[in-house]
């Protein structure tokens, strides 16, 4: 137990798995925060009387590895830097406490909102769509699964929230490594915050990271991935929010 997690267990208290179907928020609007990590403590106070901290089997932290898709001229990549909407992200995504992988379509529809659906895979190498895959994800997008490569690898740290009345998901992801061949890339002293809800609305959450002046932005995992690693890849709309938020924080190879 590292003292991250002590700290959670002496501070919030917990929820259990089979409590938060409610918040699931499979289909939802996201708000993203980037902010220092030594921020979390005094958010995690802040919090603990409106909200309680996930736990599975003891452990309140949870490490995610999730690997992503994309064509060959990463198409779905250049959706997200042009801004349009009714665009995906196709990955899998693990979870190493529970030992499940899922693999997941996310969608941002024409209303900007999140929609999200996957299928439990026993796909070990996670490189290449088995057929019950690409059934799925050409039953639920027009996406062609032939023309889907893999194309880089994240890993990271979560501690989730949920406030009382499981309306609002907060998520809170750390220690963000990248990987792609040989390459690794690790933000050490950057958290990322999600506050997750099916309608937007002002919470605990948002009033302290108000009043933290942080203010809500951020470039997807997946996109901040692609600016990190392909650069012949267009990220020029990206580029003034990338210098202002990421680049401040240590980038640890």
């Amino acid at each position: 137990m590292n003292d991250l997690e002590a700290f959670l267990i002496r501070t919030i208290p917990s929820i259990q798995l089979e409590e938060i179907n409610s918040a699931s928020l499979m289909n939802r609007k996201d708000d993203k925060y980037v902010v220092n990590k030594s921020l979390i403590s005094e958010m995690i106070v802040d919090l603990s009387k409106n909200y309680k901290v996930l736990e599975i089997n003891s452990k309140r932290i949870f490490r995610y590895h999730s690997t992503y898709f994309d064509t060959d001229d990463f198409r779905l990549y250049k959706m997200h830097h042009s801004g349009k909407l009714n665009r995906y992200k196709i990955r899998y995504r693990s979870y190493f406490d529970s030992n499940s992988t899922f693999f997941e379509i996310k969608q941002k529809d024409n209303h900007g909102r999140t929609l999200k659906s996957r299928i439990e895979t026993e796909n070990d190498k996670k490189l290449i769509l088995n057929s019950e895959e690409t059934k799925y994800l050409e039953s639920n997008t027009p996406l062609n699964a032939k023309e889907l490569q893999y194309k880089l690898a994240v890993e990271y740290d979560r501690i989730t929230l949920v406030n009382i009345d499981k309306t609002e998901r907060i998520t809170i992801d750390l220690n963000l490594t990248y990987k792609i061949k040989n390459n690794i890339e690790c933000f050490s002293d950057m958290a990322i915050v999600e506050v997750k809800q099916e309608n937007k609305t002002n919470t605990p959450a948002k009033i302290f990271l108000k009043k933290s002046k942080i203010r809500m932005g951020g470039i997807s995992k997946y996109c901040l991935g692609v600016i990190l690693f392909f650069e012949n890849i267009n990220h020029n709309r990206f580029k003034h929010k990338y210098n202002k938020i990421y680049k401040p924080f240590k980038l640890v190879s």
